[in-house]
Order: structure tokens, then C-alpha cells, then sequence
């Protein structure tokens, strides 16, 4: 079973650890939530270290539409936070591939006559907004899925909830405690409570998947670009 906190319970365990229990006063409670939701995306980026994308990725689907070949991530919820994998789910189906700048002007090539896309790539702006461009140039209608890792959700309100599978929410409480230790000039209790955290990403390390580094961990794909050519599905 998973192991599911609210914010309340995780800001009052970390008032606890810090040895702060009722210091409302020293420790702002919004100080202490700021905290905890620093200590959980820092966590979730280790976690994608640890674990690799596919443990926490998500899907969602873009629907084409005609004289378009840019679309907005900006909607997708949760927020979109790394790109793992873009497909076409139409007809049994292709994974795009990424390309590069210098190959974009041979795919907007208006003398191609190709109407289904073949190619991608992941763009950001300085706002941090992502959209994604597919090319070649596609009829409307087809069904784009988007396979992605979502970013780490602030916890806000008393009620909302953190799922720590298996008591992984001791890092963002440790992390937390840590930072009112530091407040508090107590250097000693902080040393403890960081080499906790190490202790609890240990933990989540045993329990990772074994990947045979030996191995691609998939079939490569050796027929060439020649096969990009082709109109997608069969005729």
C-alpha cells in the first residue's frame, strides 16, 4: 500500500525532528511549507536519478490540427517537466524521431508530399513554456501522444497529500527540519539530518530497478532514413 501524507502532518513531523515542536513564532508555518516543497522537488529530481523517467512518467495526447506545426505543452497537467517520448497513435502507430536544427529546413521542404510526421523536437522559451514541433507538415485530425515526466506539484493546502510509497517522505521532512536547524544555529542536529536524507535516498538506491548496462535497453532501429520516406501507416 502506498503511504500517503498530508501537508499538515508533514510540516508538524518536521517541527518535530527539528526539535521546534509549537515554535510557530521562530518558524513561520509558510516558511516551513516553502521548505518541504523545495525538499520534495529536490527530491523528485533524485528520484528520476534513481529510478529513471518511466517510474514517474505520464502520457497525454495532441490533436493535430491544419497549417500548424508547433503546439503548446503549457496545458498539460500535471506540469510538463521532461520529454520522454513522442509517438503517433494512429493506425497501429510509430515513435517520431528528434531532429536537429540543420535538419528542419529539408522537413518544412514544401516539395515534400509527406502528410504524416516523422520527426519532432522539444522547445523552450526563456518563460520555461515548452511547445513541440512536428514535422513534416500533417494533415489535421491525427492523434500526437506525448510521453512525459511531470514537475514536482507544491503541496498548498492543510489537506493536500504526498504519496511516499514507502516512507520516502522522511527526505523532504528531513530536508525541512534541516533548514530550521540552520535557522536556529544548531549546526550538529542539521549534520544529522542531512546524512537522514542520504540515508533515505540509500534506500530508495537498493529498491531501484537493476538495468544490464551491457545491453541497449532497446532494439535499435538499423533500416537506415531511408525508411522516414515512407508514407506512415502503409497504404
Amino acid at each position: 500500500m502506498s503511504r500517503t501524507r498530508t501537508l499538515s502532518q508533514l510540516r508538524e513531523e518536521a517541527y518535530r525532528r527539528a526539535d521546534c515542536e509549537g515554535a510557530y513564532d521562530r518558524h513561520d508555518r509558510a516558511d516551513v511549507d516553502r521548505d518541504l516543497n523545495q525538499g520534495g522537488a529536490r527530491f523528485w529530481d533524485e528520484l528520476i536519478a534513481v529510478r529513471g523517467t518511466e517510474y514517474l512518467q505520464t502520457s497525454a495526447n495532441i490533436t493535430t490540427t491544419a497549417d500548424t506545426s508547433s503546439y503548446s505543452l503549457a496545458a498539460f497537467s500535471p506540469r510538463f517537466y521532461m520529454l520522454t517520448g513522442v509517438r503517433l497513435d494512429e493506425r497501429g502507430g510509430y515513435p517520431l524521431r528528434k531532429f536537429d536544427d540543420h535538419e528542419e529546413a529539408g522537413l518544412r521542404d514544401t516539395d515534400n508530399t509527406e502528410s504524416w510526421p516523422t520527426h519532432y523536437q522539444l522547445r523552450r522559451t526563456g518563460a520555461a513554456v515548452s511547445s513541440l514541433v512536428i514535422l513534416p507538415e500533417h494533415e489535421a485530425g491525427l492523434t500526437i501522444a506525448v510521453n512525459y515526466v511531470p514537475g514536482w506539484a507544491d503541496l498548498v493546502d492543510d489537506t493536500d497529500t504526498f504519496d511516499g510509497i514507502n516512507g520516502w517522505e522522511d527526505y523532504m521532512i528531513d530536508y525541512a527540519a534541516r533548514k530550521m536547524a540552520l535557522r536556529d544555529g544548531e549546526r550538529d542536529l542539521a549534520a544529522d539530518l542531512f546524512n537522514d536524507m542520504a540515508d533515505c535516498l540509500k534506500r530508495i538506491k537498493r529498491v531501484a530497478p537493476k538495468r544490464d548496462m551491457h545491453q541497449a535497453r532497446r532494439v535499435k532501429d538499423i533500416r537506415g532514413p531511408h525508411i522516414l520516406r515512407r508514407r506512415y501507416p502503409p497504404a
